[in-house]
């Protein structure tokens, strides 16, 4: 018989009340024993960060400081600069754009108007073209005569009949 063939034949046996007992007793404990071994991780991480501050303490904080700071200082000029030329290359380049779009619209405005003016054209065309094919039937109805072949003349009696 295997372990957990055990186990679970030793848990039908407890009754349910000790099985929340039990599930009550890991749930409490589980978080105390977390709580206390992140509390003494976490003290013993100050304790280096204190050490370094000890060290600086123990040095001439007046020089280190100045130093540091006129390091600081510069670093900040340094990234001021950077940020102020990336800045108006940004502005030139939207300018640029604007312009750009500015000058697309304005394309795409007298595209509109010309594709506007070309249409009424070419309707303006296609109503004078009707009108003309119109007067070019009106005009051959009017100037031609009406032929037609001649009516055919029929006897109003039999002809003679003749010998031979």
């Amino acid at each position: 018989m295997h372990l957990h063939d055990k186990i679970f034949q030793w848990l039908g046996h407890i009754k349910l009340s000790r099985v929340i007992l039990m599930v009550s007793v890991i749930l409490f404990l589980v978080p105390l024993v977390t709580h206390y071994y992140l509390s003494k991780y976490e003290s013993s991480s100050t304790l280096g960060l204190n050490a370094m501050h000890n060290l600086d303490s123990l040095a001439d904080i007046s020089t280190v400081n100045a130093d540091d700071l006129k390091l600081r200082i510069k670093e900040m000029l340094r990234i001021k600069a950077s940020v102020s030329t990336e800045l108006r290359e940004l502005e030139e380049r939207r300018g640029r754009l604007q312009k750009e779009a500015a000058l697309a619209s304005a394309k795409a405005d007298s595209v509109k108007a010309e594709y506007a003016r070309a249409s009424a054209e070419l309707q303006r065309l296609r109503v004078s073209a009707d009108q003309a094919r119109l007067a070019q039937l009106e005009a051959i109805r009017r100037d031609s005569p009406e032929l037609a072949p001649p009516d055919q003349i029929l006897p109003s009696r039999p002809p003679p009949s003749f010998p031979p």
